[in-house]
């Protein structure tokens, strides 16, 4: 069967360097095809500029408003009237909010209620990467995304294709054909793809939350808590 085609987001550095070691291993390559979508530091969005910037990207700044920024120079493009180049660009309609909110231009209502965020700037900034990373997916076909925490097994006598624990990697032989990891995977497009009905599924996650014991721990913990307290 073909490859599977992942996109992982990772701020690069050291994780992108194990990711990149770990699906060359004997027992992925032949299973994955990966491409890597940066991820956005926090900082980035301080200034308008990068917001600006990444707003775009992500696809909620307006094609007008945006190209209307990009006519003034680098070091006006932090000033207060930065945005007085917006003067000739329409107002966009059919926005959400409040009266206050959508009578202003998109980009001066980001860019104003992104200075109150602080702390939450960096899941701004996530938000955007991951945007980013399902229109990639999306476009260009992907099969699943992946955070940059996830791992597999390394060669614990086996072919280190597992995807949680020990108890995965039961294969033996660095050279198999097999591989866990890449089964469940597949196994997890087949079941959620639903070719013949209305909708189909375009975006799979998968994310690194902990080994198998401990999940289902907390699944038979506090899953029959939520269950009974919402009984009585």
């Amino acid at each position: 069967s073909s490859k599977i085609r992942v996109l992982i987001i990772t701020m690069g550095g050291n994780r992108q360097a194990v990711l990149k070691e770990m699906f060359a291993s004997p027992s992925m390559i032949n299973h994955f095809h990966v491409e890597f979508s940066p991820g956005i530091p926090s900082r980035e969005l301080r200034s308008r500029a990068g917001l600006m910037t990444h707003g775009y990207k992500v696809g909620i700044i307006p094609e007008a408003e945006y190209k209307a920024f990009q006519t003034i120079g680098r070091h006006e493009k932090d000033q207060a009237k930065s945005f007085d180049c917006l003067k000739e660009v329409p107002v966009a309609k059919g926005r959400r909010g409040a009266e206050t909110d959508v009578e202003q231009h998109y980009c001066v209502e980001l860019w104003r209620k992104s200075k109150g965020i602080n702390r939450d700037r960096s899941v701004l900034a996530c938000t955007f990467a991951h945007l980013i990373a399902m229109r990639r997916c999306v476009d260009e076909k992907f099969d699943v995304i992946l955070e940059d925490n996830v791992r597999s097994i390394k060669n614990l006598g086996g072919n280190g294709a597992g995807l949680n624990g020990d108890e995965d990697a039961t294969e033996t032989g660095s050279n198999s054909n097999f591989c866990e990891c890449a089964k469940r995977i597949r196994d997890t497009i087949m079941a959620s793809s639903n070719e013949s009905g209305d909708q189909k599924c375009d975006l799979r996650y998968f994310g690194w939350l902990g080994s198998v014991k401990n999940l289902t721990w907390v699944i038979e913990t506090h899953a029959k808590r939520t269950t009974n307290s919402n009984q009585s």
